[in-house]
C-alpha cells in the first residue's frame, strides 16, 4: 500500500507549479524542480558542445564527431535521469540537484574548446 500512496504523492509533485516546486521543501519537489530546469541547461551546453563538435580534419571521416556527439549525448542523458532517481530516493542532497552533470559537460566542452585552441569570450 505504501507504493500506491508514494506514486500518488510523485503525480502531485509533477503537476505543481514552478512556484510552488520552489516553495515546497522536500526531497521530491527538488528533484522536480532541477529536471525542468535541466532541458533548458541542456540546449545551451549541447550547443556550445556543437562548436568543438562542427571541426574536423580535412582527413577525418565525415560522421565520426556525429557519433561523438551522440555518445556525449546519450551519457550526458544518462546521468541527468541517474540524478534524477538519487535525488527522489535522497542519495543526493537537494541542494546539489543536477548541477554536477551540467558542471560536468561543461567542463567538457570548455577542454575541447581549449584543446582547439578556441576562447570563448563573455
Amino acid at each position: 500500500m505504501p507504493e500506491t500512496r508514494q506514486k500518488s504523492d510523485d503525480l502531485a509533485v509533477t503537476k505543481m507549479s514552478l512556484s510552488e516546486l520552489i516553495s515546497k521543501n522536500d526531497q521530491t519537489a527538488m528533484a522536480e524542480l532541477h529536471w525542468r530546469l535541466s532541458p533548458a541547461l541542456a540546449v545551451i551546453l549541447l550547443g556550445l558542445l556543437a562548436i568543438p563538435l562542427a571541426h574536423s580534419a580535412p582527413r577525418d571521416s565525415r560522421f565520426s564527431r556525429l557519433v561523438l556527439g551522440m555518445l556525449v549525448y546519450a551519457v550526458y542523458a544518462n546521468f541527468l535521469t541517474l540524478g534524477r532517481v538519487w535525488l527522489d530516493n535522497g542519495n543526493l542532497p537537494g541542494s546539489s540537484g543536477l548541477w554536477w552533470a551540467h558542471a560536468a559537460l561543461l567542463l567538457l566542452t570548455m577542454l575541447w574548446l581549449r584543446q582547439q585552441g578556441r576562447k570563448l569570450r563573455i
